[in-house]
């Protein structure tokens, strides 16, 4: 409830209503590394999606230990999926209007894909900008933008 309370505008006990009227929220699809996806070979529904119970979690988290971004995806994800509850509980509780945007392999320094790196170097060689990422995308930041991309 306190999150729920940050959110609002004035004193609980005398609420004015939310500080703003529709709430968009930028997530990421790193939310599915937090959550259990079942594999049906098909199309997976957000109902289908589970959460960990801990002896499953400690099983996943040393799972995405092996790979050298797991741990952050799933961190990440975590805590944006845990944003993502605390505005459905405002949306119970007080009628607060949101979206959630799930954007994919965003562009950032610490994106985990090298994209962030390869659209840095293209703007410092006055290449074109690349509209989507060629297969294998993980590429360092020195790393050419391949003929695909352009």
């Amino acid at each position: 409830q306190d999150a729920v309370d940050a959110l609002a505008l004035g004193d609980p006990a005398d609420r004015r209503g939310f500080a703003t009227k529709h709430y968009v929220f930028v997530s990421s699809d790193a939310v599915h590394w937090a959550q259990k996806v079942p594999v049906t070979g098909g199309r997976v529904a957000e109902q289908d999606l589970q959460n960990f119970e801990y002896d499953e979690f400690e099983e996943h988290l040393e799972y995405c230990r092996r790979t050298s971004v797991g741990e952050h995806q799933l961190r990440y994800g975590g805590n944006k999926l845990g944003c993502e509850h605390v505005l459905e509980e405002a949306r119970q509780a007080e009628g607060l209007q949101y979206t959630v945007l799930r954007f994919a392999d965003m562009y950032g320094p610490f994106d985990n894909l090298g994209a962030f790196w390869s659209l840095v170097s293209a703007v410092e060689a006055a290449r074109p900008i690349p509209a989507r990422l060629a297969g294998g995308r993980a590429r360092g930041r020195s790393e050419p933008i391949s003929a695909e991309t352009r």
